[in-house]
């Protein structure tokens, strides 16, 4: 059984649900008996969050009398389902299907019909990995790395900071998916990490929403924190060596 409790976002008409284990439920909206909910940025995984969701549609639970609470209606009204959103794609679950399992099933099943219908089936099939592949593999069943203890602890600590702001969040947003892609691309799928950091910065560039100085700003984050910090250097330093090359040979 997992057990709510209600609290008000402020400023913004969303409503936060904490459960026994400490994590939120972000409510978005309630509309026409529909909750709709999405991650936050506490769950380490999935599972974690289908967890939760499971425990939502949990009859034992509190969740649907602190929500009905919360938007002012009726205790008795009914719920009839929870829309969540991953990666900007809605996944309808009905009350009926409140199994750990049955809730995967139909996240896995909505995942790769929307980016096999609305996104490139292959970056490129002889190299990069599938749109489909990357959700399901690499954003939540990869975890990033890093040189030490020392440099986790860092790295959590300027996350956090980062992620009060809109540009550090996508600095974050940036930083975190190239180093999963990377670690993913060097360690499964056997590359090497010099062939592959040019084509995987250009993938994550169409998966984000950073540019310019946000890319920049995510690369010092990895340089410092990231197990492969060190061979980002080295690239990092053939790019200005290329790039001052350029500039003599046009003078």
């Amino acid at each position: 059984m997992i057990t709510f409790v209600h609290t008000d976002e402020e400023f913004v008409k969303m409503y936060k649900f904490r459960t026994q284990n400490n994590h939120v439920v972000l409510v978005k909206e309630f509309e026409n008996g529909v909750a709709t909910i999405e991650p936050t940025w506490d769950y380490k995984n999935l599972d974690e969050f289908i967890e939760v969701i499971s425990g939502c549609l949990n009859g034992k639970s509190n969740f649907k009398k602190e929500l009905m609470k919360a938007y002012g209606h009726d205790e008795n009204s009914e719920l009839k389902g929870i829309n969540i959103i991953i990666l900007g794609i809605n996944v309808f679950i009905s009350p009926e299907k409140k199994n750990k399992d049955e809730i995967q099933a139909i996240i896995d099943s909505s995942m790769i019909k929307h980016f096999e219908r609305n996104l490139r089936e292959v970056i490129d099939s002889s190299f990069h990995c599938r749109y489909c592949d990357y959700i399901t593999n690499i954003v939540y069943s990869t975890e990033i790395e890093f040189v030490s203890k020392e440099a986790e602890r860092k790295w959590r600590k300027k996350t956090d900071k980062l992620r009060e702001t809109e540009t550090g969040f996508f600095i974050v947003d940036y930083a975190d998916n190239l180093a999963k892609y990377i670690q993913y691309l060097v360690e499964d799928m056997d590359k090497k990490f010099p062939t592959v950091i040019d084509e995987a910065m250009e993938d994550i560039d169409s998966l984000t929403m950073a540019e310019g100085d946000t890319i920049l700003e995510a690369i010092y984050l990895l340089v410092d924190t990231w197990k492969y910090g060190d061979e980002l250097i080295k690239w990092n330093r053939k790019v200005i060596d290329f790039q001052m090359q350029s500039i003599i040979d046009d003078l």
